[in-house]
């Protein structure tokens, strides 16, 4: 087993060596995970970079193979103080110097102890518009209760206050609207809580038109300015209490404030400047988070429940944040979960510890035990400190020739932080900039002599600087090859030195040395590179003839899709088909495989579409079986869109009627020993005829014809009967007769004399 062990290491150490060996800088051999090892003594031979695991004492007499370590500079001890000048200290260490190899582990030991009474800086900021009238007088009640409950914890408790409402601008807000600003800072961090009542019950509320409020502009303030008088020792908490919605990134286009939010401090005599507030946009959320974790600030948005999930929602990207619901009650002794949350919070912070991991380059990978996360955190039992095991490792070395990054990592919610200085050790001392012999007679008087090799000017490559110009020796090495896939330098006939081939052997000419005298074609190639020169004459490899080895004797480029040389429609001479006339007919067929012709694709989609049909309906494996195809075929199948995408331009079009009078479309195109085929997925469907259409335009052309028939008899009747009358007339005037008036006529009146009647006298 012992015997079975030794082997394998030896073979690990084999692999390594291999690895290492690849690398011909003494950066590259020590900035790599393998952890190998560079000779820089001027005297050694063979190669410099070697794994540490198979070297011996005997093999460099100066060899480089730095170790990995770190070093604490600064460890000040836990502190708690109540003197303001004097800084309490609750985590340690507070400065770490580490030195990493890319693949090593570092690991040290971090820890946190609370102090007692250690300062809290609370700031009320509120929604300052008319709806959050009714609440003011509650939040002031509150922040008293809480002054009062966080005093038991800590006796050194700082209170503040501003208000916001919106940008100073329509749509938004009317600028001559009394008291209106973007922010006002009523009152600086103070400790007398007395004051700050007094300043926030005098605290006057104003209006804005849109729902959203311009609190992010006022946060941004409040976490950056250094007129809010921030402790740098203390726990830092805002109170952001409000009713409605907010704006944030891209919302002050409407106004004009087309400037990405700049994240510094536009306070002037405790407002928000206007011409800032209208050129700079809100905040975006990952600003607000951004500041909020660099300065260690924990945000409560105390809301309404109409505007609860947005807050929670947003509370889940700002690092550390929460979310409590203000009591619908407006009256001042009502009960509020914000005093108990605010107590239950701050004991969290001091006894439950969150790490805040800082920001980590992508080269680095930082881990913690115990996690101490936001799911997983530590907890502080008593006065005893919590111990968290570091583990920091340097995955790869770092681009653009930085080695050093700094990390600062420490409590979320707490100023302190340790600051970890790493330099990645990806350059030897000895290639450092001032050390090594510049234009070393070593390196052809054109390079820096340094870790035992020549790093060489600019236009010089080579060991030793030798040659002209900007190359590689694998760059090298290809341009002596006449082709890529040679295995000898100048076609074995030569030297290959900075990229040439040196005097070729007698017989032998080229650049590559790659020509023999007298086999040369027109082209300028030894036996069309298809044979070999002897004595002059070429003599040519399996499978080509010819004086100069250009014809080949295979017929496999003259093979088409249907498997048969030329398409059974010419000869193949040379690698290429040479098509015959198509019986009965004076015409040749053309294409590479003799396959083209005026009827040959329809010929082909005959051939073709019971295939296709089969494709349509069943899977592709099912019709190759049932038509006895060889898997020559590729099939796809695509909607109606995708074929006129199609980039198959040269692919002939053909339609199958199917028994129910629609139609497959599909297209294919042949190549050398393959047919593809594109079906269209959608049937083309035959055209449906509207019945209605034929009927009512026979019913129509019907009416109109029966119609202009009885227009056009009255019109003739009128015509003859007016002429006839006229006829009358003039036969009867030229009889004598009187024409005014009618002999057939008999008036409507007779007397009639009544023979027994007798006047009275």
């Amino acid at each position: 087993m012992e015997y079975i062990f030794l082997i394998l290491l030896s073979y690990i150490g084999v692999v390594y060596s291999q690895s290492c060996v690849d690398f011909k800088t003494c950066g590259e051999c020590i900035g790599n995970t393998l952890q190998c090892v560079w000779c820089s003594d001027e005297l050694h031979s063979g190669s410099r970079c070697e794994s540490s695991t198979i070297v011996t004492k005997s093999w460099c007499k100066a060899s480089v193979n730095p170790k990995s370590d770190f070093k604490i500079t600064k460890d000040a001890a836990f502190l708690s103080s109540k003197n303001p000048k004097i800084n309490a200290v609750q985590f340690k260490p507070q400065n770490i110097t580490i030195k990493a190899r890319p693949g090593k582990k570092i690991q040290f030991k971090v820890s946190y102890k609370p102090a007692i009474d250690y300062p809290i800086d609370i700031y009320y900021l509120m929604d300052n518009s008319y709806t959050m009238k009714d609440h003011k007088d509650k939040l002031t009640n509150q922040a008293t209760k809480i002054y009062n409950a966080l005093k038991e914890l800590s006796n050194n408790v700082y209170f503040g206050a501003g208000s916001f409402v919106e940008k100073m601008a329509l749509p938004y807000a009317d600028e001559t609207q009394h008291n209106l600003n973007t922010f006002i800072n009523h009152l600086s961090l103070t400790d007398n809580i007395a004051n700050f009542v007094k300043v926030v019950k005098a605290v006057q509320h104003t209006g804005n038109y849109d729902t959203p409020e311009g609190g992010f502009d006022a946060l941004m303030q409040v976490m950056v300015c250094d007129e809010i008088k921030w402790r740098k020792e203390a726990r830092r908490l805002i109170i952001y209490s409000t009713d409605s919605t907010y704006h944030s990134a891209g919302d002050g286009k409407m106004v004009g404030a087309y400037k990405p939010n700049d994240m510094k401090c536009h306070v002037i005599d405790g407002s928000y400047d206007k011409n800032a507030s209208l050129t700079y946009d809100y905040p975006s959320v990952s600003q607000i988070n951004k500041i909020a974790s660099e300065k260690g600030i924990t945000i409560f948005f105390a809301v309404l429940k109409e505007v609860e999930t947005e807050y929670k929602a947003l509370a889940q990207k700002v690092q550390g944040s929460k979310t409590v619901r203000l009591n619908q009650d407006t009256t001042v002794n009502s009960d509020s979960d914000l005093v108990a949350l605010i107590t239950k919070e701050y004991t969290s912070l001091v006894r439950g510890l969150e790490m805040d991991r800082g920001s980590v380059p992508s080269h680095l990978e930082l881990t913690f035990d115990p996690p101490c996360n936001k799911t997983n955190k530590c907890e502080v039992v008593h006065d005893a400190p919590v111990d968290i095991s570091v583990t920091l490792q340097v995955k790869r070395c770092p681009g653009g020739k930085k080695y050093t990054d700094t990390l600062m990592f420490g409590p979320v919610g707490l100023y302190e932080k340790l600051t970890v200085d790493i330099e990645v050790q990806c350059q030897c001392d000895c290639e450092k900039k001032g050390k090594g012999v510049a234009n070393s007679p070593k390196c052809s008087s054109s390079g820096t002599y340094q870790c035992g090799v020549c790093s060489c000017n600019d236009n010089r490559y080579g060991d030793i600087c030798q040659c002209t110009g900007s190359s590689t020796e694998e760059l090298d090495i290809q341009n002596c090859k006449a082709n890529s896939n040679d295995t000898e330098v100048c076609s074995g006939r030569s030297i290959c030195r900075c990229g040439k081939c040196e005097k070729c052997w007698s017989g032998y000419y080229g650049d590559k040395c790659q020509h023999k005298l007298g086999c040369l074609t027109n082209e300028g190639r030894v036996c069309s590179n298809n044979g070999n020169c002897s004595l002059s004459t070429c003599v040519c490899f399996p499978g080509w003839n010819g004086t100069d080895c250009s014809c080949a004797t295979s017929t496999d480029e003259c093979i088409g899709a249907n498997s048969e040389v030329c398409s059974g429609n010419g000869e193949c001479k040379c690698g290429e088909c040479v098509c015959t006339k198509r019986d009965s007919k004076n015409e040749l067929y053309t294409g590479k495989y003799c396959d083209s012709c005026d009827t040959c694709a329809d010929d082909r989609c005959k051939q073709l579409e019971d295939y296709v049909e089969c494709n349509y309906i069943d899977k592709k494996s099912i019709c190759d079986r049932k038509f006895e195809v060889k898997t020559n075929r590729t099939v796809l199948k695509l909607n109606m869109t995708e074929m006129k995408e199609s980039l198959w331009s040269d692919a002939n079009w053909c339609k199958k009627k199917l028994s129910d009078d629609s139609s497959i479309i599909f297209k294919y195109i042949d190549g050398r020993n393959h047919t593809m085929i594109l079906i269209q997925k959608e049937k083309e469907m035959p055209p449906v005829a509207n019945i209605w259409i034929p009927i009512g335009s026979a019913l129509g052309s019907i009416l109109l014809i029966g119609i202009l028939t009885v227009i056009a008899w009255k019109v003739l009747v009128s015509i003859h009967d007016a002429r006839e009358y006229r006829k009358f007339y003039e036969e009867s005037k030229a009889a004598g007769f009187d024409v005014s008036t009618n002999p057939l006529y008999t008036p409507p009146a007779v007397s009639i004399t009544n023979p027994a009647y007798v006047a009275h006298q």
